[in-house]
């Protein structure tokens, strides 16, 4: 009698493990229940009749194709798990994958060249009282806003009313014009605008569209229309989809605006 129940024990387990290795998870919870009575293909040789279950097959042919050996029929096996069927079951991926998708989309919305050092924003300070027109240096270039992450000279323009949105053409300029308290404004220059690391030159800005001032200010407009140069640590900066870049330390390499190309010469930007 002993016999006998060891026998059964022995085939018991036997069946058991190879019920495991075919459908694992089929004696978790619902695991039976799936494997009798899926059938992902749709060839009505369901659960495990089925050795090919994600692909359609007869009946005769255990359903699978016809011709499909041994080695094959374990393939096809393999395809299939209790938790997602037919689908390929992908852990830790997910978050991944949301977190390149958010990238990428960042990038064809605001993607500056890497390859040059670029700023967001640059300040222009200078006194105006006397309105005469005069040469000036810039005052900074900052990697993203002048007047919050980058303050002003005097600390009196760095509000949050100023406008800090982000350009895909033009660059932000914020005027201060030296005062007992300064006066404040912001305009956009042009696309492919150049600040020149060598010579002073009038900037391209549209002030009858762009110009904006808290209180309306009309002084530091006035700066608008002096002539500017950049400084040695930028090198000439131009004006690219809402980044200013700079030349310095990129001797011959070559940005693209519009339809113009230009060259890093001797910290210049030079057109090609």
């Amino acid at each position: 009698m002993l016999w006998i129940i060891i026998i059964a024990a022995v085939s018991f387990v036997g069946v058991f493990l190879i019920m495991q290795s075919l459908f694992p998870g089929i004696w978790t919870f619902g695991g039976i229940a799936k494997a009798h009575l899926a059938d992902p293909d749709n060839d009505a040789v369901r659960g495990l009749a089925d050795k090919c279950p994600c692909t359609s097959g007869l009946l005769v042919d255990e359903g699978c194709p016809p011709g499909i050996n041994d080695e094959q029929k374990k393939v096809e096996l393999a395809k299939f798990n209790s938790d997602t069927s037919c689908g390929t079951l992908e852990v830790g991926d997910s978050e991944a994958k949301k977190a390149n998708s958010k990238s990428e989309e960042a990038k064809e919305t605001e993607t500056p060249d890497e390859e040059f050092k670029h700023y967001r924003s640059i300040e222009f300070f200078a006194d105006a009282s006397d309105e005469d027109p005069r040469d000036e240096i810039l005052w900074q270039a900052c990697a993203n806003w002048v007047g919050r992450e980058c303050p002003t000279r005097d600390d009196d323009c760095d509000e949050d009313n100023f406008n800090f949105q982000s350009l895909t053409k033009g660059c932000w300029v914020m005027a201060v014009e030296d005062d007992g308290i300064d006066d404040c404004g912001q305009a956009v220059a042009d696309e492919g605008t150049i600040l020149s690391l060598h010579k002073f030159s009038n900037l391209k800005v549209d002030l009858t569209n762009s110009y904006q001032s808290i209180d309306d200010e009309p002084d530091p407009k006035i700066l608008f229309s002096w002539q500017w140069k950049s400084k040695p640590e930028y090198g000439s900066l131009l004006c690219k989809e809402g980044f200013w870049y700079g030349c310095k330390g990129q001797e011959g390499n070559d940005l693209t605006v519009g339809s113009q190309t230009y060259t890093c010469t001797g910290s210049e930007w030079v057109k090609s």
